[in-house]
């Protein structure tokens, strides 16, 4: 029986390594020409701004209406990175996307290697298949492979569970300060990574370790505290506040969290190991860990526009609960095998994200234009499709923002058409009637049309 699961374990392992093996393929293959996750134009705009020192957090409200939401260090880290490969390898901006992916699919590397080590109770086998599957598994999928924060603050949160597990064998405090840096640095990288925190803290007062538990939680309050403090009101907005009036329904929280379990069924499994553990030991971290998770997931997940990555946080910890108890091992591997063989039936999300070559030809007609420019794809107001500020990378929440009635300098993108603060307008060919931000295209001035096109002039010629 346990050479069976042992061979299940390793197929499920290998047909998840094997699908994230395809699409980063696919991704690096198009380069800047796809997009891998959900606005992540947005990321690689902001990550772009770091670079050519430029404000991160700027003002929504104000051209080009661009909005960072995720916590300063991951800006911070992927500008750095990113910064310094262009330096060294004296490469243009056009290999941004490339660079900020590597260093994700790095990451999610080194979360599999955390993985590894906190499995250290079981065989080398389980262990090698166990953390593949936690870090490859299709719920990573994309996001194994983008430029956002979701797999660098799950790699901290990681680290920082085996830092506690460190401590707890050497008894040294050095270990829970270690532990508590890379909580944080979970938290910098993106701010609903609360939940290691509260858990660590419930876990010491479980224990009744009153001293490391006053200690963690009083290093928390101070360090976020303090963050906000010394933060620019831009930033505090942006992390706090710029999304707080997206709607939260049921019926998305409902859809994320099913393709969550669909993607990643080691999760489900592990729900039934996280019940085991805290009936057997209250004080158990990573149960309580997941039991604090998996609300605030629930909840962060039912937002209008989320996706099922806010899961993958408790999917790990779940699953790496699932693997150390070691109960129906064979089914739990059958069930993931299923996930891949699905994907690739186009039966469970896209097997590989349509690229846009269509960008290049965008880039090369820009360049013999004049003045400024918004496209209505937001990805082609990147720097690198066309380089005359300012780039109207719009914020996610714009449209919403607009339809809410909320004052923008210029009217928005409508006023600063109409005005003629904008000078050209370009959108799809096959979009020219419909309307975007109040502005039918088809109503301006045609200056140019190609394959894939249309390029409009705000105003008549003079």
């Amino acid at each position: 029986m346990n050479k069976r699961s042992d061979l299940a374990l390793a197929a499920a392992a290998l047909s998840c390594v094997a699908l994230m093996c395809a699409r980063a393929a696919s991704v690096f293959h198009h380069g800047p020409y796809v997009f891998t996750s959900g606005c992540e134009e947005e990321s690689l705009f902001a990550v772009w701004k770091w670079i050519n020192k430029q404000a991160i957090y700027g003002n929504a409200f104000e051209p080009p209406f661009a909005q960072s939401y995720f916590n300063w260090l991951f800006y911070w880290v992927y500008g750095a990175f990113s910064s310094a490969t262009l330096s060294i390898a004296k490469l243009n901006s056009l290999a941004l996307p490339a660079i900020t992916r590597c260093l994700t699919l790095a990451l999610t590397v080194i979360s599999m290697l955390v993985v590894y080590q906190l499995l250290s109770p079981l065989s080398f086998r389980r262990r090698i298949a166990g953390s593949a599957i936690i870090a490859f598994n299709p719920l990573i999928g994309f996001w194994g492979v983008t430029a956002r924060p979701d797999v660098g603050a799950l790699a901290c949160a990681l680290v920082g569970f085996w830092c506690i597990g460190k401590s707890e064998r050497s008894h040294s405090s050095a270990w829970i300060g270690m532990a508590f840096l890379a909580f944080y640095c979970s938290w910098a990288f993106k701010q609903t990574y609360m939940a290691a925190f509260a858990a660590t803290v419930l876990h010491f007062c479980l224990a009744r370790r009153w001293k490391p538990a006053l200690w963690f939680g009083g290093a928390t309050v101070l360090a976020i505290g303090l963050t906000f403090i010394f933060g620019t009101p831009e930033y505090r907005y942006a992390a706090i506040w710029s999304q707080s009036k997206v709607a939260l329904l049921a019926s998305v929280a409902e859809h994320n969290v099913g393709r969550a379990i669909l993607k990643a069924p080691l999760f489900l499994f592990g729900l039934m190991a996280v019940i085991v553990c805290i009936r057997r030991d209250r004080a158990n971290l990573l149960a309580l860990w997941a039991i604090i998770s998996i609300p605030l997931m629930l909840v962060a997940s039912a937002k209008v526009g989320a996706s099922d990555n806010y899961f993958f946080e408790p999917a790990a910890i779940c699953s790496i609960l699932f693997l150390l108890e070691g109960r129906h091992v064979t089914a739990a591997s059958v069930a993931q095998i299923v996930s891949p063989v699905l994907i690739v039936a186009g039966l469970a999300g896209v097997l590989f994200v349509k690229p846009e070559p269509e960008l290049a030809l965008l880039k090369s007609d820009l360049a013999k234009m004049n003045g400024s420019v918004f496209v209505s794809e937001n990805g082609g107001n990147l720097p690198w499709f066309q380089e005359r500020p300012p780039h109207f990378v719009l914020a996610a929440t714009y449209l919403a923002d607009r339809a809410l009635g909320k004052t923008f300098a210029f009217g928005g993108v409508e006023g600063m058409v109409q005005s003629g603060r904008i000078d050209l307008f370009v959108c799809p060919r096959d979009k020219v009637n419909e309307p975007f931000d109040g502005i039918v295209p088809a109503s301006l001035w045609k200056i140019k049309e190609d394959s894939k096109w249309a390029y409009f002039a705000t105003q008549p010629a003079r």
